[in-house]
């Protein structure tokens, strides 16, 4: 399968396109990368160089793949970190293209918005997420943080997290992913709904994760929903990466995401995690 992915490019570490890329590239798909922002590195390192893609040029590069019929092929479209309003116009156009070429793309937004109560994108560009991307995306993959934002719900347990994934759906997106849900007795609740129920996936917690592993999830669950895996069982999948590649991270103790150390996590994760369907009351 061809992906075209829109997502920020850091020239050192794995966050944005460097760790989404791999995942889906090592998963069989062929992906074709538009960056949004062009950063020496993630804020991490306490300050960095670049900025934004000028919104002339972004729009430039996005208007010549849909030109050369490069989106054509395309099974699916992924978006992440946007950086600045004005982005999603162009994310709108691939998206039309796309599906008047192939309406059965899959559309993964990644609504790249803030973590751990702050938000690190413009309020533009969390509106452009909320009212002109949601609404047309197949798949959104929220964390908790961002799920209260784009709902304007309090998420402070897993029944007012199942809310605010119904509410979200509610939107437009037919799957949604929570991750990081909820903690619960030291594990970290992720949730997945989409027309046949409410699915919960418990991951063991590993403290001092590093940043990007919000990109390479994304990454991986479109990829798998690529291989035709079952919705559940692709979250489960992809989420046992994640954690397998968070391990590979601390044992290195580079504060990086080990996307390439551990890439053999991405095709055959080392640990297996099983998912449950809520019942209907508990789905309520």
């Amino acid at each position: 399968m061809q992906v075209l992915s829109i997502n920020s490019h850091v020239c050192y570490g794995h966050v944005g396109a460097q760790a989404s890329l791999l995942p889906l590239q090592r998963l069989g798909h062929d992906v074709h990368h538009v960056p949004t922002v062009l950063l020496s590195n993630h804020p991490g390192y306490g300050g960095l160089g670049g900025g934004p893609v000028k919104l002339i040029r972004f729009d430039d590069l996005i208007d010549n793949m849909i030109a050369r019929g490069f989106v054509d092929h395309c099974a699916a479209l992924h978006t992440g970190y946007l950086g600045q309003a004005g982005t999603e116009a162009g994310v709108l156009r691939v998206l039309a293209r796309l599906r008047a070429q192939r309406p059965e793309a899959l559309y993964l937004c990644d609504p790249v918005i803030g973590d751990n109560e702050r938000i690190y994108v413009p309020a533009e560009v969390a509106t452009a997420i909320r009212t002109r991307l949601l609404p047309v995306a197949d798949v959104v993959t929220p964390n908790r943080f961002e799920l209260e934002l784009l709902t304007d719900q309090t998420v402070d347990s897993l029944e007012t997290a199942i809310a605010a994934c119904h509410r979200l759906r509610q939107l437009g997106p037919d799957k949604v992913v929570c991750t990081g849900a909820a903690t619960v007795d030291g594990s970290l609740t992720m949730l997945a709904l989409d027309a046949s129920g409410v699915y919960v996936v418990t991951v063991p917690y590993l403290a001092g994760a590093p940043v990007g592993t919000g990109d390479a999830f994304a990454a991986t669950l479109l990829a798998r929903l690529l291989l035709d895996c079952p919705f559940p069982d692709a979250v489960a999948l992809a989420a046992a990466t994640v954690h397998g590649l968070i391990r590979h991270s601390l044992d290195a103790g580079t504060g990086e995401l080990a996307v390439v150390a551990g890439q053999e996590e991405i095709v055959n994760p080392s640990t297996r995690l099983s998912v449950s369907r809520l019942d209907a009351a508990q789905a309520v």
